[in-house]
């Protein structure tokens, strides 16, 4: 009897440390795999958030040649509106901006003090005024700014064909400017030549010798020498 029970105590010390080597063993592995669960791993980690810089705009020089995009604009003594008007440029005309002021004036002359002690002074025209690109003038603009050459010209509605010729081949061959045409609104009848439908206009001064001379009859263009006698055609210049 002692013996069966004796037996029976070593199967249930048995079963009892089978149980617990079951229950480290088997609950280990889980509590393993439950701290590697929590290792976040190099790929599942946010991209770093890196600032955005733009890149400095490249710098855009306003010196340079532009051209006239307006058929009249003043030069002024000053970048400023109210400044004094020192003369005028003209559609088409080319200028090179030396400088440029308040991005609004460009500096299209070297500085002068014309008295001493005085501020220097140089020739600005207005920015809005000029292009990179050379206009192009249609022929309707074209006649329209040869005719505000001509508004004042004797005998217009007679010879405004030859006045126009005339006009445009002094303006293209250099001999005049707009503001020499400017001067007298036109071509003026001349008196020296009486017995002939002859005009005149000025250019490049108010002198006998600036006069420009044009023929209407047959469209000739010529000055007249210092002697009064001496005709020199221009044709061809």
């Amino acid at each position: 009897m002692k013996k069966v029970f004796r037996i029976v105590i070593i199967a249930l010390l048995l079963i009892g440390a089978g149980a617990s080597y079951y229950a480290y063993f088997e609950q280990e592995p889980s509590q393993v795999d439950a701290a590697e669960s929590i290792v976040v791993k190099d790929e599942e980690l946010p991209a770093p958030i890196i600032p955005l810089i733009s890149p400095p705009e490249p710098t855009v020089s306003l010196t340079g040649e532009y051209y006239v995009v307006e058929r009249k604009v003043a030069v002024q003594s000053h970048p400023k509106k109210n400044s004094v008007t020192m003369g005028h440029l003209y559609l088409g005309q080319s200028v090179v901006v030396y400088e440029v002021e308040g991005a609004e004036f460009g500096r299209i002359a070297d500085y002068i003090v014309y008295q001493e002690g005085r501020d220097a002074v140089a020739e600005w025209v207005s920015l809005s005024a000029l292009s990179r690109t050379l206009p192009q003038i249609d022929e309707a603009e074209q006649l329209a700014i040869l005719d505000g050459y001509l508004q004042q010209s004797d005998d217009l509605t007679r010879y405004r064909e030859v006045f126009r010729k005339a006009t445009s081949q002094l303006l293209s061959q250099a001999v005049c400017k707009p503001q020499d045409l400017e001067t007298l609104s036109g071509w003026v009848r001349s008196v020296t030549f009486s017995s002939d439908p002859v005009y005149f206009v000025y250019c490049g001064g108010l002198r006998r010798t600036n006069k420009i001379y044009l023929n209407a009859y047959n469209g000739e263009l010529f000055r007249v020498a210092h002697d009064g006698i001496t005709q020199i055609s221009l044709h061809g210049l």
